[in-house]
């Protein structure tokens, strides 16, 4: 349900499955789902109430961390998210598109553009999905280049044409073109 982004849905079904009371292992996975749910419904709060209670179950699971700093950067709290996502990056072991365009997103908003440009061409050599694409465009139209801030929301436009995002910063490129 989660990947069908049914958050409100998803978390039912988290609640029921907690209330089975399961092992630790699946404990931990359901908090972990159920903070990626809330973090995505805009409930930041509660979305790090349950991230931090995974965590305390197991802190060794790296998008565990990739999500409470994203939530952290929701919140505002950017040094703390760069912190947490550090910690993402340490337990890595396989390099994660994911957590590269979330340490990007990090650095963006800390205005280290040319720090998250190198992140988010990471990201991009594992995975050209279209959010990493719009990331790349935002990260690009804060240092002026608007030529190849344009170049990367058409790729995103390529892979769907109708995702908001890209879409929207588009219009922004265009309106200061």
């Amino acid at each position: 349900l989660l990947k069908l982004e049914r958050y409100d849905e998803a978390l039912d079904n988290f609640n029921e499955a907690l209330e089975l009371n399961p092992g630790r292992k699946l404990m931990f996975q359901t908090l972990h789902n159920k903070s990626h749910a809330f973090l995505e419904l805009g409930r930041y709060n509660e979305a790090l109430d349950y991230v931090n209670e995974a965590l305390g179950l197991n802190a060794s699971y790296p998008l565990t961390w990739s999500n409470k700093s994203k939530t952290l950067c929701k919140l505002e709290r950017y040094d703390e998210a760069l912190d947490c996502i550090n910690k993402a990056l340490k337990l890595n072991k396989h390099q994660n598109d994911i957590i590269w365009n979330n340490k990007a997103m990090i650095l963006y908003k800390l205005e280290r553009y040319d720090e998250a440009l190198d992140y988010i061409n990471k990201a991009l050599k594992l995975d050209k999905n279209k959010k990493i694409w719009v990331n790349k465009a935002k990260i690009l139209m804060k240092i002026g280049e608007k030529e190849e801030a344009l170049k990367c929301i058409d790729n995103a436009l390529k892979l769907d044409p109708d995702f908001e995002k890209a879409v929207k910063v588009k219009k922004e490129l265009l309106k200061d073109h």
